[in-house]
């Protein structure tokens, strides 16, 4: 099977990569020139207008140097006033020595009394000092010169001469800083322009040289597309770019050695399937040659068993009947784990009742527990619904392999199979099953590996307790296919918890025999004397689901005193569940001390074992017990139990635990004409036999031929009819038959009768006209029900001509 790899989520390309690379670094670099160049051009600015302010300081100062030393302020004002006629001049001040302001004059808008004030300065430079102004005129700088007076006769000739260059005032000018404001502006749109012309002009060049160098990288992935897709033809186009060069080179390399692989593994496939394929003919050929000769033991072992035997004889006939019993579970396991691995193996939902399903899979077991005075517990959660949809027959299989490992690997105590709801939704339930022992438990290192096919905890558990060590494999895969997952909780010498989930769906309930009545029991008080605390809360939980009200007590004596209590309180129990072995006081010393107790001898007393010794029946029948029932206890057998001890039901009670017998409809066999096609003659030998007890008329055939010939001499009511025959199989034999029914009209009922179990044996079987199919060995009471089935779904036998 070809599985198919995702491909990866493409966040972003190459050279959506790369080109986002280029325009990050180009852009961040032309953002740090760009900025550079502002801060260095709006200092530039900042030092032109203070040069110019600081000039236009100087001649103000230098016009005024003769009013101020006169002290003429008209003249002083007009030549402050002067200084207006430069747009950029916001105010002038002129101040004598003392800091008197001889001459003040402001730009219209610029209020006089937005005029800084600022110290006199020592210097002839009065420094620049940025202040901020009115809104209209937001910031400003602020210079000023220092006004002195020259040495010199030329000034005045009536004084005397003055030191060189004595201190007479200061003039101080505002100067606007809005047009270098402005100037800043328009550089900075004219820089930015320029940066992202060259920013767009470096990402134009970086995009051509990008395409054009990962153009042959975008050739070269269509090419590996191609060779994915299985075109091992193409080869990689060859380029100018070295790297890149080398590259195709090396694709190309590669894909002719994957041609050669692929050859290679195509060959390695076909011989693969040629393996697989005689691997199949192996295992069916083996099933059938093992179970044909298993049909013969098993079939004349048990009709030796239904004969007059000495003791002896009898317990060598029945150790040869569990013998083959356990070869054929291990034939069973070795052909599941063979579909398996084929991938043959699927489920088949139907809606069952999961009750009904684990109550027959311990009964099962039953004998091998009770053999082992093992006591073996059921409980489901209260909270499951009645009827599931899923496949039963794997459900108990993996069942029947994790309680039967349970069973074998526990010499003392119990061993409990509980059931209950994991998670749900609106149509599906996920379940969650656990088997718990009290067995020789797992080292944890082995833990893991149990679940690997053909592997059992160490050597020593296959000499000492036998098996294939496929069940727990066969298991872990069947779990798998119900959508779950299997696990063990286990310490060595500590016992083992086995957990298993399985999803199953919900589902309508069927049409089943109406259950019996429960009302009656509503309200009514039962006493559980059990030692095992589990037991005891397994029916617990089943009584008060019915409406009753049950008290649990751990001890024969708890018991006796519970009863007291109650019959004192005028509230006595009607029904008593007495459990038979319990330590200091068993069940039968508590219900001697109830029959001799005049007021507790009312209460009716049902005795539940563990084990089905005849000496335990004997011994309830003469202490007045009403009813003896066998563990594990069936819900439905325990109600009807109930029911019926206390004269609520008329149905009889079910006690008889013998071995089933043959299908209440095989009395209608008798008389029957029926054409056995067998080659094998031990077999041809044993349905002979079985069928002659029923009263049936058989005729023998050894192929197909001969089943041809005896329906053109004879009248049949049934052919069982053997696959595998020399000369003319069954299903060519089937063919012929179905071929001349369309020609001559009825219909002869065929039931295959084969020793193949593989995958799709059925469907051939069905497919060739057969009407039904019994695989070997097979029971007694397996032959006589599908015999009875197939007649009772068919159209009523005729002779052919």
């Amino acid at each position: 099977m070809n599985t198919l790899i995702p491909a990866p989520i493409r966040r972003t390309s190459l050279f959506g990569r790369v080109l986002l690379s280029n325009v990050v670094l180009v852009g961040t670099a032309v953002a740090c020139l760009a900025g550079l160049f502002l801060v260095t051009q709006r200092s530039a600015l900042q030092r032109q207008l203070e040069a110019r302010a600081d000039l236009l300081a100087e001649f103000l100062a230098s016009e005024s140097e003769l009013s101020m030393l006169v002290r003429n302020r008209p003249d002083l004002e007009r030549t402050a006033a002067t200084a207006l006629a430069n747009e950029d001049v916001l105010y002038v001040i002129m101040a004598d020595a003392s800091g008197q302001v001889m001459a003040r004059v402001a730009r219209q808008g610029f209020p006089i009394s937005a005029i800084p004030a600022r110290p006199q300065s020592p210097g002839s430079v009065v420094p620049a000092i940025i202040f901020d102004g009115p809104a209209s005129q937001r910031q400003f700088i602020d210079v000023g010169r220092a006004i002195s007076a020259s040495s010199g006769p030329e000034l005045l000739s009536w004084e005397s001469p003055k030191p060189a260059a004595s201190h007479l005032g200061v003039v101080r000018v505002g100067f606007s800083m809005a047009n270098q404001r402005h100037l800043f502006v328009l550089t900075v749109v004219n820089g930015l322009t320029v940066a992202f012309v060259a920013l767009a002009l470096i990402m134009a060049i970086h995009y051509f040289q990008l395409r054009s160098l990962l153009r042959p990288l975008n050739d070269l992935v269509t090419f590996t597309r191609k060779v994915a897709q299985g075109d091992l033809k193409q080869r990689a186009p060859a380029v100018k770019i070295d790297e890149i060069s080398d590259l195709s080179v090396a694709f190309n390399d590669m894909v002719g050695e994957l041609e050669v692989s692929r050859q290679e593994l195509m060959h390695l496939v076909q011989e693969a399937q040629e393996a697989n394929r005689l691997k199949s003919e192996f295992l069916a050929n083996m099933s059938h040659e093992i179970r044909t000769p298993m049909n013969g033991i098993l079939g004349m072992t048990e009709l030796v068993l239904q004969t007059n035997l000495t003791p002896e004889q009898r317990d060598y006939s029945a150790t040869v009947k569990n013998s083959a019993l356990a070869l054929l579970t291990i034939i069973n396991d070795v052909l599941d784990f063979s579909r398996m691995e084929a991938g043959k193996m699927v489920l088949d939902p139907v809606p069952f009742v999961l009750q009904e399903m684990l109550d027959q899979t311990l009964k099962a077991l039953a004998l091998r527990a009770h053999q082992k005075g093992l006591e073996l517990l059921c409980r489901v959660a209260p909270d499951l619904p009645e009827v599931l949809l899923g496949d039963p027959i794997r459900l108990r299989q993996i069942l029947l392999n994790l309680v039967g490992n349970a069973i074998k690997f526990t010499d003392q105590g119990e061993v409990l199979v509980s059931a209950e709801v994991d998670s749900e939704s609106d149509s599906r339930l996920m379940l969650h099953f656990v088997v718990s022992d009290t067995g020789i438990g797992i080292a944890a290192e082995h833990q893991k590996a149990i679940f690997d096919a053909f592997t059992q905890a160490d050597g020593s558990t296959t000499r000492k307790y036998g098996g294939t060590g496929l069940g727990l494999g066969i298991s872990s895969r069947l779990v798998d296919l119900m959508g779950g997952r299997i696990w063990v909780e286990s310490r060595h010498g500590e016992g083992s918890h086995f957990h298993f989930t399985g999803r199953v769906g919900r589902t309508a309930k069927s049409a089943h025999a109406p259950p019996l009545s429960r009302e009656q029991l509503v309200g009514m008080r039962v006493l559980i004397v059990d030692d095992n605390a589990i037991n005891r809360r397994i029916l617990n939980e089943i009584c008060t689901g019915w409406g009753m009200r049950p008290d649990p007590a751990g001890s024969g004596l708890v018991g006796l005193t519970l009863m007291h209590k109650a019959q004192t309180a005028g509230n006595p129990y009607c029904l008593v569940l007495l459990d038979a072995q319990m330590p200091e006081m068993d069940g039968f010393d508590v219900a001697w001390r109830i029959r001799q107790d005049v007021d507790l001898s009312k209460a009716v007393i049902m005795m539940l074992s563990s084990c089905d010794l005849p000496d335990e029946a004997a011994r309830c029948r003469e202490l007045g017990i009403a009813r003896y029932l066998v563990k594990p206890v069936m819900q439905a057998e325990l109600l009807n139990a109930i029911l019926v001890t206390l004269g609520l039901a008329t149905q009889p009670p079910q006690i008889d635990r013998a071995a089933e017998g043959p299908p209440a409809n095989t009395d209608k066999l008798a008389g029957l004409r029926v054409l056995i096609a067998e080659d094998n003659p031990v077999n041809r030998k044993l349905v002979t036999r079985l069928l002659e007890k029923r009263s049936v008329v058989p005729v023998t055939a050894t192929n197909g031929h001969e089943v041809l010939r005896a329906l053109d001499g004879g009248s049949f009511d049934l052919i069982l009819m053997d696959i595998q025959m020399p000369g003319m199989d069954g299903l060519e034999a089937t063919v012929a038959i179905r071929r001349r029914e369309k020609a001559a009209g009825g219909h002869m009922p065929i039931l295959a009768m084969t020793a193949h179990a593989m995958a799709g044996d059925r469907e051939k079987c069905l497919e060739a006209g057969m009407d039904g199919y019994i695989t070997k060995p097979m029971n007694p009471a397996e032959l006589y029900g599908a015999i009875a089935e197939v007649l009772a779904t068919t159209a009523a036998p005729r002779k052919l001509a």
